[in-house]
């Protein structure tokens, strides 16, 4: 049996060296630079819906800007599961080419991946006793 102590102090955490975190800003801040610059398919595809006025579905994402993912990744993890499956926007709307669509889900994709690198929360864990 393990003493609530360590099980609780047991916690696994990846935390880079200064060579691997360099890397790992490279590599994130082209995808986030890749997010900036792919922001405008929201006002063109998503803002006539999803907008402070009609808030369809419960969403407004006409205060947003690409630095609001990390801030909001529940939020933005339901809308990456939307683009993927092509569920959004919806059939009867102007839809973003399959190049476009491909490249916004990959930056925004890997701009939350970069969000829950630096930034991880798997939840609390409760010791039960037996």
């Amino acid at each position: 049996m393990v003493p609530a102590s360590s099980a609780a102090a047991a916690t696994l955490e990846f935390k880079p060296n200064k060579d691997q975190q360099h890397t790992l800003d490279i590599f994130y801040s082209k995808f986030d630079k890749d997010l900036t610059q792919r922001w405008a398919l929201f006002d063109k595809y998503c803002m006539k819906c999803h907008n402070n006025d009609d808030y369809n579905g419960n969403l407004s994402l006409e205060a947003m800007n690409p630095a609001d993912v990390a801030k909001h990744p529940d939020v933005f993890e339901k809308v990456l599961r939307k683009l993927k499956i092509s569920a959004m926007p919806p059939r009867d709307q102007k839809q973003p080419s399959r190049e476009e669509r491909s490249q916004f889900v990959a930056a925004l994709e890997h701009t939350l991946d970069n969000a829950a690198l630096t930034h991880p929360y798997a939840g609390t864990t409760t010791i039960h006793r037996l």
